[in-house]
């Protein structure tokens, strides 16, 4: 499954009661400009992408398929510097939510959520990082991924437009 295909994530559905979770592995570009599925096959619990550092972008998104699913998406990482219960996985307080109801979709922009991390003020994370709001692949950080909750959502379409310039 991870051969070809064009640019797609495959992850579990899910249902309305339970959520499936996958952790789509985040990875810098080398090149500005080049975004690139690394690994499509979500279904195992983990998928991986390639995208660029932000600020040259925007990410736009919305629910398609049978009404009814819903999807929430978080941008979070690891911090390897900080010990104890504080350690481990750090996750934004920000997050978007996607719900696909009846009638025509519409894009909304979800860039904000999908580059950022938005630390707890005075959290241990926060100091160290020297703010409460942190890009991807800021280096106080590391091991960026987006967590994809999914609950019955069949199909959440996601685009990439360059900033004009």
């Amino acid at each position: 499954m991870n051969a070809g295909s064009g640019s797609v994530i495959f992850v579990d559905l899910g249902s309305r009661d339970a959520a499936v979770t996958t952790k789509i592995l985040l990875s810098q570009s080398a090149d500005a400009g080049v975004f690139a599925v690394l690994d499509k096959n979500g279904t195992d619990g983990e998928a991986s992408f390639s995208l660029p550092a932000s600020g040259s972008y925007t990410i736009w998104a919305r629910a398609l398929g049978t009404p009814g699913g819903q999807a929430k998406v978080t941008s979070c990482a690891t911090d390897m510097a900080l010990s104890g219960s504080d350690a481990g996985v750090i996750c934004s307080t920000q997050h978007e939510v996607f719900v696909r109801g009846t009638g025509k979709s519409s894009f909304r922009n979800v860039t904000d959520a999908l580059t950022t991390i938005t630390l707890d003020a005075g959290s241990a994370a926060a100091l160290a990082c020297g703010s409460t709001s942190v890009s991807l692949f800021n280096p106080c950080l590391q091991g960026f991924f987006w967590q994809y909750d999914n609950n019955g959502l069949r199909l959440l379409q996601v685009r990439f437009y360059p900033n004009p310039s």
